[in-house]
C-alpha cells in the first residue's frame, strides 16, 4: 500500500506531462482545450470600415439650357426637369448626377469626365430653343343672312371652312357688322404660347340648374345642384416650322342649353377640328358654327290678357327664330427673342506707364 506522500508526487507528475503536451502539440492538432477555453475569455475584434475615396477624374459643370424659361414662385424650369430626367435615365449606371437648381434654367452635371461629357452631347440635342407665339384671336357673333351678304358664307353648318385673308380685309367686315348693330364680340384675346402647346380660350357661362332625382315608391327624392358650361372654346396649338410657316391646329366647341327634359338639362354641342399651314401674319378664319335661337314675345292687354280661356283674345304671342354664326378669327405672329450682347468691363486705374494726364502740348500732371 502506498503511502499518502507517494500518492501526491504521483498526481503532481501526471499534471506536469499533461501540460507538456499541450505546449508542444503541433499546430494543426486537436486543441479542443483552447478552444474550449477560449469562450471564457473573448478578445475584442476590429469592426469592419470601408471607406470610399472619390475617382480621381470626378468632376462638376454648369450647363445653361437655351430653351428652359425659369418658372414661377421660385419653381425649376419645365423644360430643365424633363431634359435632366431624360439624361437620367438614357446615361443610367454611369458615374453621373444631375441636379436642377431652383427657378434655374441650367442643369448641373457631378461625376467622372466621360459620363459628363456623354451628358452634354445629349444635352445639346435635347436642347432645342422654343419660339413663343403671339396668338390675335376674336370671336364674332353674326347674323347668318347678314355674313352670306357679306361674303362671308361657309359651305355647312358643321364643317369648318379656312381660308386665309388680309388682317385689313377681315377687321373691315368684322366691324362693320359690329357698328351696324348685326354683330356682337364675344372675346377679343391677346394671348401668348410656346410652340408646340395648346392654348385655351373660353367665352361664356357657367350655368347651374336644381335638378331631382328619385322620390318614387320607397325612395327619398334627392336635389342637388348642377354646373353646366356653355358659350365658346377654343384649344389652339400653333407649331412653328422652317422659316417662321406656322401650322395651327384648332378645335373650337359651342355649347348652348337647349332644354330640359324629365328633370335633365339638355346641352347642345357643336364643334369642328381643323389644321392649317400658313405664314406668319396671315388671319385665318373660322366659320359654319351655326346657333337657332327662338324668342317667343308676348303683348297682352293688362288684366284682362291673364283671365282664363278668355284671356287668349286680349293676348298675342308670337315666335322668332334667328340663326347665329360664329366667326372665329386667328392670326398668329412669331415672337423673335433678341439676346443683349455681353457687357465688356469698364477699364479701372491708371493705364501702365501713364501716371499722369497730359495736355494738347504733350505736358504731363501729376
Amino acid at each position: 500500500m502506498r503511502s499518502p506522500r507517494a500518492s501526491r508526487f504521483v498526481a503532481l507528475g501526471a499534471c506536469a506531462a499533461l501540460i507538456a503536451f499541450v505546449a508542444n502539440a503541433p499546430v494543426g492538432a486537436d486543441s479542443s482545450v483552447a478552444q474550449t477555453a477560449a469562450p471564457l475569455s473573448p478578445t475584442p475584434q476590429p469592426r469592419n470600415t470601408v471607406s470610399a475615396t472619390p475617382a480621381p477624374d470626378d468632376a462638376i459643370e454648369v450647363v445653361t439650357l437655351k430653351a428652359a424659361v425659369p418658372g414661377l414662385n421660385g419653381a425649376p424650369s419645365s423644360s430643365a426637369n424633363d431634359i435632366a430626367v431624360t439624361v437620367a435615365q438614357a446615361l443610367q449606371g454611369q458615374n453621373l448626377h444631375v441636379t436642377v437648381p431652383p427657378n434655374g434654367t441650367q442643369l448641373v452635371l457631378s461625376g467622372s469626365t466621360s459620363a459628363i461629357r456623354l451628358a452634354k452631347n445629349l444635352i445639346d440635342q435635347l436642347d432645342v430653343e422654343q419660339k413663343l407665339v403671339v396668338l390675335d384671336t376674336e370671336i364674332v357673333e353674326v347674323d347668318e343672312s347678314v355674313a352670306k351678304s357679306l361674303g362671308l358664307s361657309f359651305s355647312s353648318p358643321v364643317v369648318t371652312s379656312t381660308f386665309p385673308l388680309t388682317t385689313s380685309s377681315v377687321a373691315l367686315t368684322l366691324n362693320l357688322l359690329i357698328r351696324q348693330g348685326k354683330g356682337r364680340v364675344l372675346a377679343d384675346p391677346r394671348i401668348t404660347t410656346i410652340s408646340g402647346r395648346t392654348a385655351t380660350i373660353r367665352a361664356g357661362d357657367n350655368i347651374a340648374i336644381l335638378t331631382t332625382t328619385g322620390g318614387g315608391t320607397g325612395t327619398v327624392a334627392t336635389t342637388q345642384l348642377q354646373t353646366f358650361q356653355t358659350g365658346v372654346t377654343l384649344d389652339i396649338t400653333p407649331v412653328v416650322n422652317a422659316g417662321n410657316f406656322i401650322t395651327v391646329a384648332l378645335h373650337p366647341t359651342v355649347n348652348s342649353l337647349a332644354g330640359v327634359a324629365n328633370g335633365i338639362p339638355q346641352i347642345a354641342t357643336r364643334d369642328t377640328q381643323t389644321t392649317v399651314a400658313m405664314h406668319e401674319d396671315e388671319t385665318l378664319v373660322i366659320g359654319g358654327l351655326i346657333q337657332d335661337t327662338t324668342t317667343r314675345t308676348t303683348t297682352k292687354i293688362p288684366l284682362l290678357g291673364d283671365l282664363p280661356l278668355l284671356g287668349r283674345v286680349f293676348r298675342n304671342e308670337e315666335l322668332d327664330g334667328q340663326r347665329n354664326e360664329l366667326i372665329i378669327t386667328v392670326t398668329p405672329h412669331v415672337v423673335r427673342l433678341v439676346t443683349p450682347a455681353p457687357s465688356k468691363p469698364v477699364p479701372t486705374g491708371t493705364p501702365p506707364g501713364d501716371e499722369g494726364t497730359r495736355d494738347a502740348r504733350g505736358n504731363g500732371s501729376a
